[in-house]
């Protein structure tokens, strides 16, 4: 019943997250850590740990296949760029609902 419980609260939590919740700012990379920061500050303190796994899966889930060994500074910039640009104006909800559906979908 406590687990129940508990897992009831984190669904409300994380809804109420979704709704109303800071987005994250993919336009620069000051403003990515930035709102990052503010995104993880409005979840619940019980939340951090599982927020900033799912948001890893996320952002490496946006590097294409083409970057995953880059090593000149274009390469990297590049592939910086495709996360920001994938991880741009998303909530902690979204988040935690991508990394989710990307590890149901992972096969290995």
């Amino acid at each position: 019943m406590k687990g129940c419980v508990r897992l009831l609260f984190m669904m409300a939590a994380l809804w109420l997250a979704g709704c109303a919740g800071p987005r994250i700012g993919g336009t620069s990379e000051e403003s990515l850590v930035q709102t990052i920061d503010q995104v993880r500050a409005s979840l619940p303190e019980d939340l951090h740990s599982q927020f900033n796994e799912a948001l890893m899966l996320v952002a490496f889930s946006q590097i294409g296949q083409e970057y995953v060994a880059a090593t000149s500074p274009e390469e990297l910039a590049a592939a910086a760029q495709q996360v920001r640009t994938g991880l741009n104006s998303l909530n902690a909800n979204q988040i935690l609902r991508q990394a989710l559906t990307n590890k149901d979908d992972s096969t290995w």
